[in-house]
């Protein structure tokens, strides 16, 4: 009897650990599959989630998670995700705005009403950005002028300032027609296009006419690129031929300060040589050893000397310097000092009998955005071409 008794107390426990262990170990109730990333480029992969089996809990969400360490590996709570309700069918969403060049961690998951199940960390490597290059949309680069745009009346001729830091500043109040100075301040749409014909202004116009530009409400593309000082007219140290350069869009500017992967640590306010302004970086750099960089709104925080900035130049950083803004025929003093304008190509809206079109715009304690002004207003402007593959 002893035997039996002790006979059966072992055979309980065994049965009892083994049931245990097997409910620890067993198959989740749902089996996520992440699928392997395609598709990659610079900003942007194509990645899925599948799943396998299920039972008992009714499936919610599906969706990827992703970041740039596999510790902690990438989490529905506490990362980036794409998420979507659940049809009975594989998820195979593209992320966007990623870092080019940076390797990247992502997990498929699937949401029940009690519990999260996640599939395998599976890793993709961007393709790196050119050099010297700069986002401006989801794999889509641009390359800077090196300067300004600048306009001489008296020649009618176009160039791109000597330097980076270079601007007019109030001698633009000194615009006309015969004017043999340098002007950098224009009014929106002043490339000179159509002109024989009385449907334009010239770069020395200023008006607060209703009609300023296109004559319908449009930005400078398609049927009106003519109107963007860069397409329509030959500038003469940046390759002398019409249509190599053109103007951002307000999206552009957006997407560059804003949208770009950690755009706040590639802009940033400082003061070279006297001249106030903002760097921006490309997204492939490397910063100068031993250079102080404070990523702030303020020029007065980081200060560098022209030896400095020739460093910083030639790991293709662009800098925008302040220029104020000119109000018809007269510049706004303060402003040259503190504050930049710089036209994109993009219409904004009719107010009154005026028309406003957007500018990407800086100031002192500000941050960097896009907003609507008049356009007859006299701004800067900083054209781009595209890079191509």
């Amino acid at each position: 009897m002893r035997v039996f008794t002790k006979l059966f107390t072992v055979c309980t426990l065994f049965c009892l650990t083994t049931f245990a262990s097997t409910t620890k170990g067993a198959s989740p109730i749902v089996k996520v599959t992440t699928v392997s990333p395609s598709k990659i480029e610079y900003t942007t992969a194509k990645c899925g989630v599948k799943i396998e089996t299920t039972a008992n809990e009714e499936i919610q969400k599906i969706g990827v998670c992703w970041g740039l360490n596999i510790s902690p590996e990438p989490d529905y709570n506490n990362s980036n995700a794409l998420v979507s309700d659940y049809n009975g069918v594989s998820y195979m969403p593209t992320i966007k705005n990623l870092e080019p060049g940076k390797t990247y961690h992502v997990r498929a998951f699937a949401k029940t009403k009690t519990n999260t199940f996640y599939g395998a960390d599976s890793t993709f490597t961007l393709k790196e950005a050119p050099e010297n290059a700069f986002l401006v949309a989801n794999n889509k680069f641009v390359y800077f002028s090196p300067g300004n745009l600048q306009y001489q009346a008296s020649t009618n001729t176009w160039r791109f300032a000597p330097h980076q830091y270079d601007c007019i500043g109030m001698k633009n109040e000194r615009i006309s027609e015969t004017y043999d100075g340098w002007i950098d301040l224009f009014g929106w749409a002043t490339s000179g296009y159509n002109c024989d014909n009385g449907g334009c202004y010239k770069p020395y116009d200023f008006t607060t006419k209703f009609i300023y530009g296109p004559t319908d409400d449009q930005s400078l593309v398609d049927e009106y690129k003519n109107c963007d000082w860069g397409v329509y007219n030959p500038i003469s140290n940046g390759g002398n031929q019409a249509g190599q350069w053109r103007t951002l869009t307000k999206d552009e500017w957006d997407y560059l300060m804003n949208g770009r992967s950690n755009a706040s640590r590639k802009r940033f306010h400082c003061c070279i040589d006297g001249k106030n302004g903002i760097i921006i970086l490309p997204d492939n750099h490397q910063w100068p050893d031993g250079l102080a960089i404070n990523f702030s709104n303020f020029y007065n925080n980081t200060i560098y000397e022209l030896e400095d900035w020739e460093e910083i130049e030639s790991i293709g950083a662009i800098f925008l310097p302040t220029t104020g803004y000119r109000n018809q025929n007269d510049v706004n003093g303060p402003t040259v000092a503190s504050s930049g304008y710089y036209w994109t190509s993009s219409f904004g809206r009719i107010l009154g009998n005026s028309k406003l079109a957007y500018l990407m715009g800086f100031g002192l304690g500000t941050k960097v955005e896009c907003s609507t002004f008049h356009a007859f207003s006299g701004c800067s402007v900083r054209l781009v071409k595209d890079v191509t593959f």
